[in-house]
Formats: C-alpha cells, structure tokens, sequence
C-alpha cells in the first residue's frame, strides 16, 4: 500500500511539472505571437495605440472649436507653433511649418496655455516605422505635422486644414481605417507615392496636387484616414479646419 501510495505521488508530481512547463510555454508563445521575428507589432497594443491618437484628434478638434467660439479666432489666425515636433534635420517646426504669420497673439496658438491649451502629441515609439527619404523638409518619425492637403469632396474646392503623422508601422493605418470602415481588400490595394500636401501660414487660397480620394475612392468626403505608402510605411491624416 505504501509502494502505491508514493508511486501515485511521484506520477501526480510528474505531471505537475509537465502542465507547468506546458503553461509556459503557452504563456511564451502567446506573449510572443504578435511581435513578427522583431519587427511586428502587437495588435491589441496597436488598437489602443490608434485609439489614443483619435481621443487626441478630437481633442484638438475642441480647442480649435473653443478657439473660435470663444476666443474669435479665424481660420486664417491659427497658428500651430512649438518647440516639440522637428524636422528630419532636427529643426523645430517652429517656422515655417505651422508657424502662422497671422497670428499676433497667444490668443491663436493652438499649443499654448492662453490660447488652444493643447501640447504637442508623440506618437507612442511603438507607431514609428522610420523611413529616411533624404529630405529635411520631412517631419521626423513619431513627430506631427500641420499642413493644406486636398480631399475630394469635402467641403469646397479649396484646400482643407489637416494634422498628420507619417512614417508609421502599416498594422496602425489599417486599424484607424477600419475603424471607419475601410475593409482589408480596400486598404491592401491603396498605396501611393506621395500625399499633395502644403506647407500652412494662414493662407488657404493654394493649389494643392494630389488630392486624397484621386486614388482613394474610400475616403472621398472623409476627414480622418490613413494612406500606405509605397515604401511600406503609412501617414495617418486628420482634417482639422474643413474649407
């Protein structure tokens, strides 16, 4: 009886030690399946990130409101100034990106505590799909960017007022544009070179090429999307001021 006894024990300790080896293996696997070999991105974490980015659009949506309502602020006064977000250089964006001439006070600064009270938004590092294309003139990963862009049927034929973050990891666009929903067929087949994009000083009466929705027949009269880009990174766009 006692032989028995102690086999039973040792068998039930066997088997402990395998379902805890087996535990973790799982716990491993799992913890690892959405990190692609070093380069892939959790979803789950992405989806939150995404989410992050579309409270702080509508954040900025409200100051500007706010700005307007309040403050009497024009469209041709806002001024996105700051010391945070830089250029591939490393130059602050300060000016002439976003900087806007029209703007004589604190009043129309977006980022500033007596004016839209916003701070400067990074993108988690997590978003950053860095891609070096050679010119200063390009805002840096993770750092945005206020600029004209066109879209198509969005408003009226003139150029609209939009913040947007390039050089992203592709899992990003395709969560925000479902979101929306742009289906995963519609969004794989969407790649362009470049965005038409201008830079912004308070004048909206500029000619922009490219217009979003040329290629992009999704996000005609839209106002937040992605765009993928033939280098494999994305840019996400936020329209801002419709004109």
């Amino acid at each position: 009886m006692e032989k028995t006894i102690h086999r039973c024990c040792g068998n039930a300790l066997f088997l402990i030690l395998i379902a805890v080896a087996l535990f973790a293996a799982l716990s491993y696997a799992v913890t690892n399946s959405g990190r692609g070999g070093g380069g892939g991105v959790d979803r789950e974490q992405a989806e939150i990130e995404v989410s992050q980015l579309l409270q702080y659009f509508a954040a900025l949506d409200t100051a500007i409101m706010r700005m307007k309502l309040v403050g009497g602020v024009s469209d041709e006064e806002l001024s996105f100034a700051n010391n945070v977000w830089r250029l591939e250089d490393g130059t602050t964006i300060t000016m002439p990106a976003g900087h806007n001439p029209n703007c004589t006070s604190n009043a129309c600064e977006v980022f500033h505590p007596e004016g839209g009270k916003m701070i400067p938004y990074l993108v988690p590092e997590n978003m950053d799909a860095w891609y070096d294309n050679g010119s200063n003139g390009q805002n840096f990963a993770r750092h945005g960017k206020v600029q004209l862009i066109g879209v198509t049927d969005l408003g009226t034929a003139l150029p609209d007022l939009a913040i947007n973050y390039a050089y992203l990891q592709p899992i990003h666009c395709d969560i925000l544009n479902k979101k929306f929903g742009v289906t995963e067929k519609k969004i794989d087949d969407m790649v362009r070179e470049v965005d038409g994009v201008q830079t912004f000083a308070g004048d909206y009466n500029i000619a922009v090429s490219e217009p979003i929705g040329d290629e992009e027949p999704d996000f005609i009269g839209e106002n937040t999307f992605a765009i993928r880009h033939l280098n494999g990174t994305c840019k996400i766009h936020h329209v801002l001021i419709v004109k």
